[in-house]
């Protein structure tokens, strides 16, 4: 393994090599196989470990007449005195890197990356694996095979990762492809052109698939899904959502059939709506979903076979005659239990809270989307 570093004096040095690196502050240990560096003891500073190639770098740091550490230095003259630390190991190996306030390069050629970084930059080539723990810095990687990563407060760009689980937040995520996505996301936007398979949870922010070409399942709240393109050998896409906007577009897609349940919501499809009997475990779905337990302030009109349909908790304005199949209901409804339609009236225009509906022989695309308060959008 080799380290090399720069600095620049004023005088003539007799410094060894280890004192060098001992005034700079960069130590180096042996255990067994693994290699262990430090630089810097300062909260400015940053560790590495490395077991059994890599470049590191930070910029060179200056010194006046013999090497110093960063950590004598003052915190307004810091950013203007870095240094460049290039470590070269061999090809494959595994490293563990901790860093703050720095960047990082890593080219291609290495095997496993287990990488803590907080207020830097990382650059990487072709990885094996990366393991990423990221706050309030940017990365942008190439191709990876498999990737964890936690990244929050900051932009990730990345060409191809085969399988990913990321767990991110207040951040910008980007990427040109993925065979699997698992993630958790919270107040991103999170874009990607071409994706096979992702599932997992979505607050708040946007979802962008340029291409879908497998599954997609997701539940979330507050959180705007759009995909563009939906491939021929989509099998399933399911969604528990609220308060949100989705756009699935169905109009390329020959065979498929959908499921849809959600109260005050619109929903615009090229497909006949048939309504559909909402149950009681319906209604306990879209309670678990909703701040409040009471349904208000908006009239809903319930069909139901003649004489049936009860209501524990509310005012009931006039009955159901033997011959009619409407009745009105307004007030707060605390528990209801009713055989037939719910119906909803939304901006003049009355959409079914749970519908089915189909295209083609309806074998094959299967949508499951359960939304409330969603505006949706099937063309």
């Amino acid at each position: 393994m080799k380290v090399v570093t720069t600095a620049y004096f004023e005088k003539e040095s007799t410094l060894t090599d280890a004192e060098w690196f001992e005034r700079m502050g960069i130590s180096l240990k042996t255990l067994g196989t693994s290699v262990k560096i430090k630089s810097n003891n300062s909260r400015m500073g940053s560790g590495y470990s490395f077991s059994s190639t890599s470049r590191y770098s930070l910029e060179p740091v200056v010194v006046n007449g013999f090497p110093t550490k960063v950590s004598t230095l003052s915190t307004n003259n810091a950013k203007a005195q870095k240094r460049m630390l290039t470590i070269y190991v061999p090809a494959g190996s595994k490293m563990d890197i901790e860093t703050k306030f720095s960047d990082v390069q890593l080219p291609s050629g290495i095997g496993d990356v287990l990488l803590d970084i907080t207020n830097g930059n990382l650059e990487a080539e072709n990885l094996n694996k990366l393991r990423l723990r990221s706050k309030y810095s940017n990365a942008n990687v190439r191709d990876i095979k498999e990737a964890e990563i936690e990244f929050s407060n900051g932009r990730f760009s990345a060409n191809n990762i085969d399988d990913l689980d990321i767990e991110s937040k207040y951040a910008t995520i980007e990427m040109a492809s993925a065979k699997k996505i698992k993630m958790i996301s919270t107040n991103d936007e999170f874009e990607v052109e071409d994706v096979t398979d992702i599932t997992g949870r979505k607050n708040y922010g946007n979802l962008r698939i340029t291409r879908l070409s497998g599954s997609l399942e997701l539940d979330g709240s507050n959180a705007d899904i759009k995909v563009r393109n939906v491939g021929s050998n989509v099998k399933l896409i399911k969604v528990d959502n609220r308060y949100a906007d989705i756009r699935i577009p169905l109009r390329d897609t020959k065979n498929y059939s959908v499921e849809f349940l959600g109260s005050y919501s619109t929903v615009y499809a090229d497909f006949e709506k048939k309504p559909v009997e909402v149950t009681e475990a319906d209604i306990t779905a879209l309670s678990k979903n909703t701040t409040s337990g009471n349904l208000n302030s908006t009239p809903l009109a319930i069909t139901t076979k003649p004489s049936q349909g009860t209501v524990s908790t509310g005012a009931v304005s006039g009955t159901a005659p033997a011959q009619s199949s409407h009745m009105t209901v307004t007030g707060k409804i605390t528990a209801a239990t009713v055989p037939g339609t719910l119906l909803l009236n939304r901006s003049g225009s009355s959409t079914p809270v749970k519908f089915t509906g189909t295209g083609g022989d309806g074998k094959g695309i299967k949508i499951d989307m359960k939304c409330q308060n969603c505006t949706v959008d099937f063309k």
